[in-house]
């Protein structure tokens, strides 16, 4: 009521004011509270002992002392504000304590000069979470003033960062788990954020850009995505076959990269016999796979010993070698001499190849193909002497299909001479080949005379 309320004394009497219609006794500080005309009248309480009553607001708007009749009722008592907060009442300590009640027999204006404190209760307030276009569990709280806002949700958008919360959808104050309550009101706190930048990769996956080539881009979520596509990409032995996925129109929410795709090449192999034969021309080959099957030529006189890059050395491939080649490739077989053997037998056992035993003498020359030469002797007498057939005294002469050999035999001219030859591991060699090598008949175990 302020400067309303004169200041009036009468000698003897302490001043108070009443409210004629509601009874209720004010002060120069109280508040006017009455919403229609009212009227205030003077009461007069003869004075006795006189004690001051003071009020500490403790923190609240100053309040005015009060000189009062010791042993009195309170007939009213002051108020006082404070921002975020709701009055309680004046007690006898600043905490805790007796609450002085106007009008109450148990409050009795004290019989000394006192001090009554205010106590307060913080208001509560409720806190709206805008997620400004992202996403939030949590919608509102309730936070306590002049405590800390405490634990705060952790909203989400896609595509962007959270920078915290904010007193306003842009600008305004940050506002952390650890700030103070200081709003006298509800309020909405508002989500901020910054976009995410994200890379976008080209893989030459083991191949190989042209050099300059720019590989990688960053965007910003949602942004158009203008790149210029990688081309001339290589790879021994594949040919470029496209991407693996294609290239977004704007920019996701993540980092991509994009692979090269290939496709291994055929090759076409062709197989050259090197002077022997082969049923199979060619075939084709995968770069990176293996060979797989291979053909097996013959060659008259000779073992096949494999498919090489060369016609003489190289490299030996394999059915489960890799293809590494870039290019057409030749195989070519490459061989190995076969090695047999004939026997030579001299006998002159009765009704062998030389009847009455009489002895005989063979001499051979065996011609390589270098030009070098191997001789030797064999001697044939009465009695069964067998020689290269098994026997004891056994004679055999290993030749190659390149040697020739030249024999000459020293014998009674009734004798005869067996030259026989017997497989060695070869199955195209037959002991009528061995035959001619003499330019004998092919029928079996051909005689010639001693003569």
């Amino acid at each position: 009521y302020g400067d309303i309320l004169p200041e009036l004394t009468k000698e003897g009497y302490l001043l108070t004011w009443q409210i004629v219609e509601n009874s209720a006794f004010v002060t120069p500080d109280s508040l006017l509270t009455l919403d229609q005309d009212h009227t205030i009248r003077a009461v007069w309480e003869e004075e006795g002992t006189i004690v001051e009553i003071q009020f500490d607001s403790q923190g609240g708007s100053t309040v005015k002392s009060q000189n009062l009749n010791a042993g009195s009722k309170f007939t009213s008592l002051p108020t006082t504000t404070r921002t975020g907060y709701t009055f309680v009442g004046w007690f006898t300590q600043p905490t805790d304590g007796t609450q002085i009640i106007a009008g109450s027999d148990e409050s009795l204006v004290p019989k000394e000069d006192t001090t009554y404190y205010a106590h307060w209760n913080p208001n509560n307030y409720t806190v709206t979470f805008n997620a400004n276009g992202g996403t939030t569990t949590t919608t509102s709280k309730t936070v306590t003033y002049a405590s800390t806002y405490g634990d705060l949700p952790t909203p989400t958008r896609t595509g962007y960062t959270f920078i915290g919360w904010f007193t306003s959808s842009t600008g305004g104050n940050k506002i952390e788990s650890t700030t103070t309550v200081e709003i006298t009101a509800n309020q909405t706190l508002y989500a901020q954020w910054s976009i995410n930048y994200y890379t976008l990769t080209f893989s030459a996956n083991n191949g190989t850009f042209p050099s300059g080539t720019q590989t990688e881009y960053e965007f910003a979520y949602g942004a158009n995505v203008d790149i210029t596509v990688p081309t001339g990409l290589t790879k021994d032995g594949y040919t470029f076959d496209g991407w693996d996925i294609s290239i977004p129109e704007t920019m996701p929410a993540e980092n991509i990269q994009i692979e090269a795709k290939w496709k291994a090449n055929q090759y076409t192999i062709t197989f050259n016999p090197n002077g022997g034969t082969c049923a199979t021309a060619d075939k084709a080959v995968t770069y990176d796979s293996t060979y797989g099957d291979l053909p097996t030529p013959t060659k008259t006189g000779y073992n096949f010993d494999g498919w090489y890059t060369a016609a003489s050395g190289g490299t030996k491939i394999e059915p489960t070698s890799e293809v590494t080649i870039t290019a057409d490739q030749t195989l070519y077989a490459q061989w190995a001499e076969k090695t047999f053997y004939i026997n030579i037998i001299a006998t002159g056992s009765s009704g062998g190849l030389f009847s009455g035993g009489t002895a005989c003498t063979v001499t051979y020359t065996i011609t390589h193909a270098d030009g070098s030469t191997t001789t030797g002797t064999v001697t044939g007498a009465g009695g069964n002497a067998f020689f290269g057939d098994g026997k004891s005294s056994n004679k055999q002469l290993d030749l190659k299909s390149s040697d020739t050999i030249t024999v000459n035999v020293t014998a009674g001219a009734d004798k005869s001479l067996k030259i026989g030859g017997t497989k060695y591991s070869i199955s195209n060699w037959t002991v009528e080949n061995f035959y001619n090598l003499f330019s004998t008949d092919s029928s079996a175990y051909t005689d010639i005379n001693c003569t």
